[in-house]
C-alpha cells in the first residue's frame, strides 16, 4: 500500500470571514465551505473547522482523506500524518443500473462518430463466461461533461436465415441518463447469451446476429449552457453477424459439460 505524507491541504483562492489568531504566530479566518464527494454532500462534523490563511483554504485532512476512500495515521514523536490511499489509484467504478461509470483521465475512440455516443464492439465467444460476451459503452471524449436525455436501449440476439431474422434473446437495458463526465464513459452491463435457443436447447449451425436496438436521435446539453443540442447517429455499429459452426457448438458445450462434470465431481 503507497503512502504520501501530508501537513495541511491548501486549495483554491477565498475571501476572507472571521477572523482567528492562533497564539502569536498566524492569523487565519473561519471559512464555512460545503464539501461534495463525488456528488454527495457531506456535512463537516463539529470537531472540525476550515481555515482561510493567505487566500488558501485549509481543511481537516482526515474529514477529507476517510471521504475518499483513505485512512488517516498520526505519529506523536514524529509530528508526522500518514495517509494510506491505495484505493484513490484505483477508483471502483460508479455503477448506475445497467451501467457503470469508468473514470478515465484521457483517451481518444475512433469507433466514435462525434465526441460523445455509443461504440457497440464485436463480440467473441467465450467458454469461461458460458457464451457470446459483447461489449458496449456510452463515452464522452470531449473536455466538457455532457447531461444526456433517457437512453433506451435493447440488446438481441438473432438467428439469420436468409433475409429473415428470428430473435432468439432479447434484454432491455435501464434507461441511461443524466451526467457523463469529462473523459468518462458508461459501460453497460450486457448479459452473455449461452448459445441456446429460447427453449433452452443448444442453437444448430449457421449465421447469427448480435445487434442493438436504440433511438434515432439523443437531446443533450453541454456543462455551462442550457442549450439543446442533439446526436443524430449514436453508433456506428449496432449489428454485428457471426457465423457458428457444428465444430464452435460442439467444443463450446464439451468445455461447459466438462467443467459442470468437475464441479459435481468435486462436492
Amino acid at each position: 500500500m503507497k503512502k504520501f505524507v501530508l501537513g495541511l491541504i491548501c486549495g483554491i483562492g477565498l475571501t476572507a470571514t472571521t477572523a482567528v489568531y492562533a497564539a502569536d504566530t498566524i492569523q487565519a479566518y473561519l471559512f464555512p465551505a460545503k464539501f461534495v464527494f463525488n456528488g454527495q454532500d457531506k456535512e463537516l462534523n463539529s470537531e472540525y473547522t476550515t481555515l482561510n490563511y493567505n487566500g488558501h483554504a485549509y481543511v481537516p485532512i482526515r474529514f477529507v482523506a476517510e471521504n475518499m476512500g483513505a485512512t488517516v495515521g498520526y505519529d506523536d514523536e514524529l509530528k508526522k500524518i500518514t495517509v494510506d490511499y491505495e484505493s484513490l489509484l484505483t477508483p471502483q467504478p460508479k455503477v448506475k443500473d445497467s451501467w457503470a461509470l469508468r473514470p478515465t483521465t484521457g483517451f481518444h475512440d475512433g469507433m466514435l462518430l462525434f465526441n460523445a455516443g455509443l461504440v457497440f464492439g464485436k463480440g467473441y465467444i467465450d467458454t469461461d463466461n458460458k457464451g457470446l460476451v459483447q461489449t458496449l459503452q456510452f463515452k464522452n471524449q470531449d473536455k466538457q461533461s455532457i447531461t444526456i436525455q433517457p437512453l433506451n436501449i435493447e440488446y438481441q440476439i438473432l438467428k439469420v436465415d436468409g433475409d429473415q431474422d428470428r430473435l432468439l434473446f432479447s434484454y432491455k437495458l435501464s434507461p441511461l441518463e443524466g451526467e457523463i463526465p469529462v473523459y468518462g464513459w458508461y459501460e453497460a452491463n450486457l448479459p452473455v447469451w449461452n448459445l441456446k435457443d429460447p427453449n433452452g436447447n443448444p442453437v444448430t449451425s449457421g449465421k447469427y446476429a448480435a445487434q442493438i436496438v436504440i433511438p434515432n436521435s439523443l437531446d443533450y446539453t453541454i456543462e455551462g449552457n442550457d442549450e439543446v443540442n442533439t446526436l443524430t447517429r449514436l453508433s456506428r455499429f449496432t449489428r454485428w453477424e457471426f457465423d457458428v459452426t457444428q465444430s464452435i457448438i460442439d467444443d463450446f458445450f464439451q468445455a461447459t459439460h466438462s467443467e459442470s462434470a468437475l464441479k459435481e465431481f468435486q462436492k
